[in-house]
């Protein structure tokens, strides 16, 4: 669901329309020493002080009134995919993004007759499972609006080894000790995660340099310079599962790579670290559980189209 929030600045006036689902930029005002620099998702808008670093939640000073319409998820029975709809999948691991894409496009070309303009609103590594947003028709053009959603994930770390694609997609190219690794310290390392990071992306990743996705170079060995990038993550928990593997859920904004944060967890530790598994839990306030099944899908608009 879609909300806009109206935030009450103390003494200094109304600033409406703060998309904070979407992390929309605010134009950078001054309020009683705290700068405007970007709103992101509930509950706060991010601040930063002028004076310090801190980035204060809000709280009782801020009035936050939810003042625009919401979007409900309508059951897939009921949606009309031809004039537009959004359809909630759990995709399978080792399927990509795109596979996705094409096998609901076939499923609902043979439900209508008719070829549908079909997208998904947030890439999954193929290593990755969980919610995937798939839109069509009318609804493509709210792609970016979902996609602009937070994020929320869980999976399991690797501490003690590295590997070049930071997942298991690359073989382990170096190893490293794990023993002086203590509950603490990986409570402790968590903190340096939370808030407005820097993080430099895999350069097994589908962004473009030179007119070229960053993977396909990594893939034929050429080195790949990839530039730091400024993320948010507004939660982090980690649990030690045993002496090599880490639990973890995230709740991150836009553009966040979990393999680059499983990478940076490691060298926290003074050690390597890697993603073994995750799963994306949720896309704004569209999640997991509400999602079907490839399966399902496949069973549900194959009885529907007559096959």
């Amino acid at each position: 669901m879609l909300r806009l929030i109206e935030v009450v600045l103390p003494k200094e006036g109304v600033y409406k329309n703060a998309c904070v689902f979407c992390g929309l930029i605010i134009e950078n005002q001054q309020v009683e020493g705290l700068q405007i620099v970007k709103s992101v998702n509930p509950p706060h808008l991010l601040m930063k002080s002028t004076k310090t670093n801190d980035y204060p939640p809000l709280n009782d000073t801020f009035a936050a009134r939810m003042n625009a319409p919401t979007y409900t998820l309508t059951p897939v029975k009921e949606t009309d995919f031809l004039k537009g709809g959004v359809l909630l999948i759990d995709k399978p691991l080792n399927w990509t993004s795109f596979d996705v894409v094409n096998k609901v496009r076939r499923l609902l070309l043979k439900k209508y007759d008719k070829r549908l303009k079909v997208g998904h609103a947030g890439t999954l590594d193929p290593l990755a499972t969980g919610l995937l947003v798939i839109c069509t028709g009318a609804f493509t053009k709210r792609i970016n609006e979902f996609q602009d959603g937070e994020k929320e994930y869980e999976g399991t770390f690797v501490i003690g080894a590295t590997r070049p694609s930071y997942d298991k997609e690359t073989e382990i190219n170096e190893t490293f000790p794990v023993d002086h690794i203590t509950d603490e310290m990986i409570q402790e390392a968590k903190k340096k995660f939370i808030g407005e990071i820097e993080q430099i992306p895999p350069s097994y990743s589908a962004i473009k340099m030179g007119g070229k996705r960053a993977y396909e170079s990594a893939h034929k060995g050429i080195e790949v310079k990839m530039s730091p990038r400024i993320v948010y993550i507004r939660e982090m928990e980690v649990k030690r599962l045993d002496s090599t593997h880490i639990w973890f859920r995230v709740v991150c904004g836009k553009g966040t790579y979990i393999r680059s944060l499983a990478r940076d967890f490691g060298i926290a530790l003074q050690s390597g670290a890697y993603l073994d598994s995750l799963c994306r839990t949720r896309i704004g306030e569209f999640r997991l559980s509400q999602a079907i099944s490839m399966d399902e899908a496949f069973d549900l608009f194959a009885v529907e189209a007559g096959m």
